[in-house]
């Protein structure tokens, strides 16, 4: 299994290095009977055998006990059901206590922890909170970032090495110097609210490096960066794309808001999401005839890298806010002052914290 390398141990609390396990929480599977969720050990056989390893539950049990072991438990958060998410921590407390050598980690949003609502781990634990980046954290990130990417492509012939990386710093600086000019003018508060998510400044970035342009407010953010993941970056490299960037939304944003409001989960089965993609495909007005959807859905893994392909069985958002905003987008498109029902149903859930906001700025 996976080690921490040597010279990172000691700043993780570790003196010879610890064999790492990662398990989603989403991914946890119930034991025969269907009733509890199955011990660690054979959870994490099971999540390998999903990834064409075969490794017994029996091995990973005696991993767990002979030597120190880091167990990375990620994404509380993503189990939408509020029963559901009680009794995986329960589990987590559990599985704690069954294995005294191994240390664990578990993620979540804030949002999906929530002491008030009786989902909370009851073993003792120290809890840390991922902070946004701050303003001298972002000039930081953009000066890194541009400078990796001016000097990752190859000098100009003929033109002398040390005076071409000269300039290529340059411009990163000059780039980094103006993005953050515009991002701390008073009117571009928006976009300031989502550059302290790396994420998300990441994309600006590459908007910025690519396309000299920068949205003005958060929504029209996350349609520049859908319409460049989806469409813009292949075109830049001369490839056609399979879908418009529009008319890949008008798939996307009803399948989202499907997963959101119907399945209430970041992962659906690929035959369902096949099913529910189609049904939308079919009703696009193309000169060219629509891709269909395992083929759309293969292109938005491997390609525009929206979906991920979780082990063959399912997809889900690399990032989870791109589902959100299309969620809300679809909310205000399919009947809003009926669907203002499902949000008055949904208030104060923190699966609809980030949708329902969006449906009232579009409004």
């Amino acid at each position: 299994m996976p080690c921490v390398p040597l010279n990172q141990s000691p700043k993780l609390g570790f003196a010879t290095p610890p064999k790492v396990f990662y398990l989603p929480l989403r991914e946890l599977v119930r034991d025969k009977r269907g009733i509890n969720f199955d011990l660690l050990p054979a959870n994490l056989a099971h999540w390998a055998r999903k990834h064409h390893q075969t490794i017994a539950a029996e091995l990973f049990e005696n991993w767990l006990r002979s030597g120190i072991s880091l167990v990375l438990l990620d994404g509380l958060d993503e189990i939408s059901n509020t029963e559901e998410r009680k009794e995986v921590c329960r589990w987590i407390d559990g599985a704690w206590s069954g294995f005294s050598k191994a240390r664990f980690v578990v993620t979540s949003r804030a949002t999906g922890y929530r002491k008030e609502e009786g989902i909370e781990l009851e073993a003792d634990h120290e809890r840390a909170d991922v902070q946004d980046f701050t303003p001298q954290q972002q000039e930081r990130f953009l000066r890194s970032w541009f400078t990796a990417a001016f000097l990752g492509k190859p000098s100009t012939a003929g033109s002398e090495e040390a005076e071409w990386e000269r300039r290529k710093r340059a411009e990163a600086e000059e780039r980094t110097t103006t993005m953050v000019a515009h991002l701390n003018e008073e009117k571009h508060k928006g976009l300031r609210q989502l550059a302290v998510i790396p994420m998300m400044l990441q994309i600006m970035a590459i908007l910025w490096k690519d396309r000299d342009y920068m949205p003005e407010n958060r929504l029209k953010l996350y349609e520049a960066s859908l319409d460049y993941l989806l469409e813009f970056r292949d075109k830049r490299r001369s490839i056609k794309p399979l879908l418009s960037a529009p008319h890949a939304r008008q798939v996307l944003a009803p399948v989202s808001l499907w997963m959101q409001a119907t399945l209430q989960k970041d992962e659906a089965p690929r035959t369902e999401m096949h099913t529910a993609m189609q049904k939308w495909l079919d009703t696009l007005n193309t000169q060219a005839t629509p891709p269909d959807a395992p083929a759309f859905c293969d292109f938005l893994v491997k390609r525009a890298g929206l979906l991920v392909d979780s082990g063959d069985k399912e997809y889900l958002f690399r990032h989870k806010s791109f589902r959100e905003h299309l969620a809300g987008v679809q909310l205000k498109e399919d009947r809003p002052y009926e669907q203002l029902h499902t949000l008055v149903t949904h208030f104060g859930e923190d699966w609809w914290t980030e949708p329902a906001p969006l449906f009232y700025r579009l409004g």
